[in-house]
Formats: structure tokens, sequence, C-alpha cells
């Protein structure tokens, strides 16, 4: 750690991707089509994918195994897709459980057991994270969703899509991640006036959503687009087009958004806003914040 060492600019390093969703979306697609992959099937659940991937792991050791593979050898693979976490989960509580005497993750004592379970998921990352220093991999992870109870420390407690692993893995392996994408049908709503009854209809498209709001979590880094078609080259093309947003753009949405807050709200917003000046990246917050507020609107 040297001052001549000190890098600077944007590092065009490999994705750590996360994408979730309702089984047969279409996860294990998106990341066939990223750059010459190959997979970890947990479930067998690519055989109708044209992909290369690892005989289907029956333990733990057969997943660590399968990234020194790649760590070790020489190979043409850009992308490591493993697919699904929530079979990986199954894997890990069996090896620990085996390891350390107990019938099942409960025997640990309340929580304890996911506590350990939580230091085979951080190996797993530093092994991942050598991979892709040492061999400039991508890592896509896939995952079910749920909808979970989500109490909140802020509003009324309320539903919201999840990882179908717990929680305490669900927050690591989120964090570790530079992109995660909550893949979803895109639904319409609509009025039928006879019975005063609105429903939800299906257009067809699949989607994933890139920003974080009350009904699921996501994240990126690159500045994509809040929607994107569930498309990996859609996906890769809004990265590298991704440039910083305008300022006055989104000073504008922030102002549309604003109108119905009541004073005390509408205030801390102009606070945030002028704090922000032409920080895209600090008004964006503030945009997404008014974004989920909008919504828990519309939902009452």
């Amino acid at each position: 750690m040297t001052l001549e060492s000190v890098l600077s600019g944007v590092q065009k390093d490999p994705h750590r991707i996360l994408i979730y969703g309702v089984g047969g979306i279409g996860k294990s697609t998106f990341a066939s089509e990223a750059p010459t992959p190959i997979f970890l099937d947990t479930q067998d659940g690519t055989g109708h994918l044209p992909v290369k991937r690892f005989p289907r792991p029956n333990t733990w050791d057969d997943v660590l195994d399968s990234i020194n593979e790649l760590v070790e050898h020489d190979h043409p693979y850009k992308t490591f897709a493993i697919d699904l976490l929530d079979d990986l989960e199954s894997l890990i509580w069996a090896h620990i459980c085996k390891r350390d005497g107990h019938s099942n993750i409960e025997d640990y004592g309340y929580g304890k057991g996911y506590k350990v379970a939580l230091n085979e998921w951080r190996l797993l990352l530093a092994r991942l994270e050598q991979l892709r220093r040492e061999k400039k991999m991508s890592i896509i992870f896939t995952a079910h969703a749920q909808v979970k109870a989500y109490k909140s420390p802020l509003t009324e407690d309320y539903d919201r899509y999840s990882l179908q692993i717990h929680e305490a893995a669900s927050g690591l392996l989120r964090g570790w991640c530079d992109t995660v994408l909550f893949a979803q049908h895109e639904v319409v709503l609509k009025v039928d006036p006879k019975k005063r009854k609105t429903r939800g209809i299906s257009t067809g498209a699949r989607l994933i959503q890139t920003v974080e709001t009350a009904g699921y979590h996501a994240k990126n880094r690159d500045n994509l687009p809040d929607t994107l078609p569930l498309d990996y080259a859609a996906f890769a093309q809004a990265v590298e087009s991704g440039q910083p947003a305008d300022p006055s753009e989104v000073r504008a949405e922030i102002a549309a958004l604003s109108v119905d807050l009541d004073a005390d709200t509408l205030g801390k917003v102009e606070q945030s806003v002028s704090a922000a000046g032409d920080d895209s990246t600090r008004l964006v917050r503030v945009l997404n914040r008014l974004r989920e507020i909008s919504q828990k609107q519309g939902d009452k």
C-alpha cells in the first residue's frame, strides 16, 4: 500500500450478479446468455439449455471443488453461473450438520445454526472473489423468490419479495453482488366497472427490476434504467451505455412526485435535494425514496 499504487477512475471488473424471481420465469436462460458460461446446476434445471455444466453437486465439497477447478486450470469460460442458491443453502446445512454432529440446522439452538452457515457462505464468496480476480470471470447467482413479511422500523409492516434463503445469507450475498435483479412478469391493472374490482393481468412480457422498492430487493451500480427486458443482451447494453444521470432530469422527476407530499415530508425532500446539488448519485437516492413513498400511497 503506497501512494504510487493508488488507482483512479472507473474500474471495469467482472460482474457479480444475483437474479431472483418466481420459478420458470427465465433466470437460467438469462445466465446462459452471458459470455461463455459454465453452470453449477444444483437441481438439473438447465437441461433444456445448450450450456456447459459441471455434474450436479451432491455435497458442499463438490461445490468448492468446482470453483477450485476453474481457478487452477486454463479454460475458455468467462462466466460462472450458480443455479440455484436455494439448493446451495441445503448443501451447506447438510455439510455443517454432518460435521458438527447435528441432525438438522435447528439443533444448534435458536438462530445459531444460521450463523454457523454464514461462515461457509463467506468461504464461498472468498473463493469466487479469487476466481474473479485470477480468471477474470463474472459470477451469476440465481434464486427463487418468496413473499415475506417485512418489519419496517419506519412504517407499518408490509409484505415484499425476498430471496428464498435465510435472511442472514440473503443479506450477505446481496451485499457482495454489484447487481441484484428482481425478475417478474409485467402485470397491468384493469378495473371491472360492473363488479367494481381491480385485477392484475399479465401482458406476457418478462422484466427485470434494477432499483429497490418497498416490494422487492434490487440494486445496481451501473446507473441502469429501473426496468429492463429479461434479456442478458439488453442488460449488457444498458451497462455499457450507462452514464451518470442528468441532475436536471432527476430533479424534475422529484418535483413531479413531490406534488402530493405533506408539508413536513416536502421540506425534508427539498432539504435533501439542496444538499445533493448536482451529485446525481445522491439525487437518485432521493428519487428512489420518493418512488417508494408513491408506491405505498398507491397501494392504500
